[in-house]
């Protein structure tokens, strides 16, 4: 299969250098849960501690998706998106922009093209983690361009 020319990611498109040192700090609330205090005695390298209550903090669930996009026009750009959706709300939306492999003519004017795997995080709560949950993947594909580039079309 051809390889996939990455042409760019929404993340790529933001730098670390936009972001300001004066962002305001957002707290996640994912420290240690359970707390025992331990005092180890001079000389002493180990000291056993057992059944420290714990509870489950910062849960979630990672989705991967990979997008093939049959019968796709070698030399064109298409734009893919992925939306995850769980009934009526969105829990994520990206978009990545992929060049077609040219390919030579004898391997036609089409292909398939199969994108690296978009991952969404999920959170959940210490009690939904053990039950089932179902979201919607929804795929949108267009191509950029609408006549290719050799008929020097402008806007």
């Amino acid at each position: 299969m051809d390889e996939l020319k990455k042409v760019t990611t929404l993340d790529e498109e933001i730098a670390l250098d936009d972001y300001s040192c004066d962002d305001p700090l957002v707290t996640c609330n994912c420290s240690c849960s359970g707390r025992q205090d331990v005092t180890f005695n001079a000389c002493q390298d180990v000291s056993d501690i057992t059944n420290i209550p714990a509870t489950l903090q910062c849960l979630g669930r990672l989705l991967r998706v990979t997008v093939t996009v049959p019968n796709a026009c070698r030399g064109r750009l298409i734009n893919i998106g992925v939306l995850v959706c769980e009934g009526s709300d969105i829990r994520g939306f990206k978009v990545c922009r992929v060049m077609v492999p040219t390919g030579t003519p004898s391997d036609g004017p089409c292909t398939s093209i199969t994108t690296d795997t978009f991952c969404f995080v999920l959170s959940e709560e210490a009690t939904t983690l053990c039950t089932s949950r179902t979201v919607t993947v929804r795929v949108l594909a267009n191509y950029t361009t609408s006549m290719p580039a050799i008929l020097n079309c402008s806007c």
